[in-house]
């Protein structure tokens, strides 16, 4: 009673759908009921390093005894650390840090800012099913919000259908080797392209991620307009691809990263990672107050280390590689579903005989996981209706395994819905 009580008290989009979790170490968490469960989604994608990574802990406590709060007019040293570390790790060129943020939609944003200001432009590109973060301008630049009320008037932003490496609405399943034509068209055409904004990996929309020579034609493309290349990368640094970042992955390197949710292990930090042309903004015009803190910071630094550990990266794709195989061999009619993977993510489309989403299976397959002790998501951004893993880069072998079999035993009982 009193839960329920107190749930009523938040508002009806941040109501909870299942019970309390009080309880998470590594990749397992436990309910109020006391159901244990197999985090196969890093909660909201974030938890590179699972629950309560000891390395994390550590310095956090270390933190908080020195101090916890800092105004950005100050140079406070373990911000300067961890900036001076991002440009380390980041995709070479990359040498100018904005840490004054608590996550990726106010890394967005500042990528916003900096392109516009930069070029003299206003137009921002992405493709259909992009998304970018909940803040207004975010909002606008990103494809999944085509209907919304919010977003007024509904200008600044160019939503392309492109090729499938960048749209998860393309009629296409196969590259077609001109997936960046679109955005080429674009930019060549119109003189007010400030940049293109690209998610290398679209996690939400069902794990969608380019071939490396269209995400090259695109770089390619926007040097020769002298337009911006934005990565969002909030989905995918650091580690979760094997890489410390996508853009090292697939060898193309950006104008602006932006990171966010497992840059310092969960806890609430945003950066955006710029080249010095796009070091732009003064001060008052980008900096927020609970961002870029010493205590998350601490958190970010401990978090580098773990995954500059000997070997840690590589154990990462090893695993990945074994994880994508499982999936591959879950027993089902050939092209009924469609797996794709890369490192420790992975999305599961469910098709229908006349080769359409089947969203209730999707969510039927959730719900059979979760009813067998194993935590997924289900693609919300386009018409994928795929189920996402994207479990924390620590999982044991065992626990992976275990996550696979859950999944194939959940695809087996749902078998019968596909039409």
């Amino acid at each position: 009673m009193t839960y329920k009580r107190r749930v009523s008290a938040l508002t009806r989009n941040l109501r909870p759908e299942y019970p309390p979790l009080v309880w998470g170490k590594g990749s397992w968490v436990r309910d109020v009921q006391g159901k244990r469960f197999l985090d196969g989604a890093a909660q909201t994608f974030n938890l590179n390093l699972g629950h309560r990574h000891p390395a994390i802990l550590s310095a956090v406590e270390k933190q908080l005894q020195k101090i916890d709060y800092a105004s950005s007019r100050y140079g406070e040293p373990t911000m300067l650390a961890l900036a001076e570390e991002l440009v380390r790790a980041a995709p070479k060129g990359l040498s100018r840090v904005n840490l004054r943020m608590t996550g990726g939609s106010e890394a967005t944003e500042c990528a916003i800012k900096s392109v516009r200001v930069a070029t003299g432009r206003s137009t921002i590109a992405a493709a259909h099913a992009s998304f970018f973060g909940e803040t207004l301008e975010a909002m606008r630049i990103s494809g999944n919000y085509p209907e919304s009320a919010l977003i007024f008037p509904r200008t600044g932003a160019a939503h392309l259908r492109a090729g499938p490496c960048f749209d998860a609405w393309s009629n296409e399943d196969q590259c077609t080797g001109d997936c960046s034509e679109p955005f080429e068209r674009l930019i060549e055409k119109s003189d007010d392209v400030a940049a293109v904004f690209v998610e290398p990996v679209n996690v939400n929309a069902g794990v969608i991620f380019p071939e490396k020579r269209c995400l090259q034609a695109l770089r390619t493309a926007t040097r020769r307009n002298k337009t911006a290349l934005v990565f969002d990368e909030v989905q995918t640094t650091f580690g979760w691809t094997g890489s410390m970042t996508a853009s090292h992955y697939f060898g193309v390197t950006p104008d602006i990263l932006t990171a966010g949710k497992a840059l310092a292990g969960g806890f609430p930090l945003g950066a955006a990672l710029l080249h010095p042309r796009f070091d732009v903004l003064r001060y008052g015009e980008h900096e927020f107050t609970h961002g870029g803190t010493p205590v998350t910071c601490a958190a970010a630094l401990a978090t580098l280390e773990v995954l500059r550990g000997e070997g840690f990266l590589n154990k990462v794709v090893e695993k990945g590689n074994r994880f994508r195989a499982a999936l591959d061999s879950i027993p089902i009619s050939s092209g009924r579903i469609k797996v794709r993977a890369i490192g420790l993510v992975a999305g599961i489309d469910f098709i229908s005989r006349r080769g359409r989403p089947q969203p209730a299976v999707a969510a039927r397959v959730a719900r059979e996981c979760r009813a067998r002790g194993l935590l997924v998501r289900v693609s919300d951004v386009g018409p994928r209706a795929a189920v996402i893993l994207k479990p924390p880069l620590t999982t044991s072998e065992r626990d992976l395994a275990r996550m696979t079999d859950i999944v194939t035993d959940s695809v087996k009982g749902v078998l019968s819905l596909l039409t």
